[in-house]
Parts: structure tokens; sequence; C-alpha cells
């Protein structure tokens, strides 16, 4: 949904950067701009979510991690954003411990605020909030059966292959107009995968027919 370019709102321009993030991640490029534009994102859906009363993934993230400081939490989740963003201090710096799998979270952060606030999300949300849940089977909710016969044996594809077939689920979930995470009962808790994000910090650590999909659905409610 692209919003008109002379009235638009906050929640415009973060879920423009969200999916252009998501984009460009399942392309496998540019992994500094995603971080960028999915860290912008973030900080505008977070502001709002405090804003309207609805609890942030930082809020998890804090809950979840009592040994760490609000502080310590926020300097590990923006020290790359703000090194690519500002230079008044840093200009002769040369950052090293940059990844890829950072944009993981960070996109997965902003996900989650976004469907806080909003009753839609936009496909590349969608996709990309299951591609994370199989790609972290562990934080996985175990409700999730069917997701994982769209992303087969993701444990033992390497991250570019993951990430090619999370661009191939995506570009086929363009095509199902009735496509919806919450049909396939994606609840991927939130506490779960801020403690994912607090391990990662500390340093620890084949497509099916969406017909098919739904039968299998109804079925497994014992429609």
């Amino acid at each position: 949904m692209k919003a008109p370019l002379d009235k638009l709102t906050k929640i415009d321009a973060a879920r423009s950067q969200l999916a252009t993030a998501i984009n460009l991640f399942f392309d496998d490029v540019d992994p500094i701009s995603v971080h960028s534009l999915a860290c912008a994102s973030a900080e505008i859906l977070e502001t709002i979510c405090r804003k309207n009363g609805k609890q942030t993934f930082f809020a998890h993230m804090r809950e979840s991690n009592p040994k760490f400081t609000s502080k310590k939490i926020r300097e590990t989740l923006n020290k790359c954003k703000n090194w690519f963003k500002h230079a008044d201090k840093d200009h002769g710096d040369v950052l090293t411990d940059f990844s890829d799998v950072l944009n993981d979270y960070a996109i997965f952060m902003a996900s989650h605020d976004y469907g806080s606030i909003e009753n839609w999300k936009p496909i590349e949300i969608q996709v990309f909030q299951l591609w994370f849940s199989t790609v972290y089977k562990k934080h996985m909710d175990p409700r999730l059966g069917i997701v994982q016969q769209l992303f087969p044996d993701m444990d033992k594809k390497n991250r570019r292959e993951q990430k090619l077939l999370g661009k191939n689920v995506l570009d086929w979930a363009r095509t199902q107009p009735e496509f919806t995470m919450e049909a396939l009962e994606d609840r991927l808790d939130a506490e779960d995968a801020a403690a994912a994000l607090a391990e990662l910090a500390r340093g620890e650590d084949k497509a099916i027919p969406w017909k098919k999909a739904k039968k299998n659905l109804r079925r497994r409610k014992g429609k």
C-alpha cells in the first residue's frame, strides 16, 4: 500500500522504510542500508507504541533480561545504527563487529511494534516474521507446522539459500490475495525473540499451495 506523498503519516514512513528493508534483505544486498532503514522504522514505531500505551519489543527485552540495564540494552541495539548515522565524535573509527545477522533482529523488532499498532500488516512483514520463526526454530511457536512446509529444511540451508527461499515465498505470497500470517496461526512469542536477541548480544549464540495450507489448517482446527 503506497501512501500519498502529500499526506504522509509517521506510520506511512515507518511502513515504507520497513518494507524496503525487507525487500533488500531477501535480495541479499546492501546490509548497511537494510540496518539503517529497519532501525529508523523501529525507532518511529517504538515511540508510537509508547505514546499509545502499547507494549514495545524493547519492553519485552527489558523484562526478559533483568540483569541488563535499559541503558546497556539500548547501547547494544543502537551501536551500529548510530555508527552508520553519525560522525561527529567517531569520524575516524572503524566498525569491526557489524554482521548482517543483526538485521534479522532489527527487522523483527520493527515488525513486532508495527503489529502492536496496526491490525493490517504488509505482506513483506508477514513473510519476514514467518521466515524468522523458521530460521530461529527454538523460538518458534509449536503450532507452525504448516509454515515449516513453506520454509522446509531451513537448518540445512546456508544464509544465502535461506534468504532466497524467503524471497521466493514473498513473491509467491504476493500472488495469493488470501495469504495472511494469522491464517497460518503465526503467534511467535515476543519474549522468546527477545531472549534470542539477548543471546546474540552476549555473543552466545518446498512451498505448498495455499489451498492445501488452508485445508490442513482446517483439519488441525477440527473444522
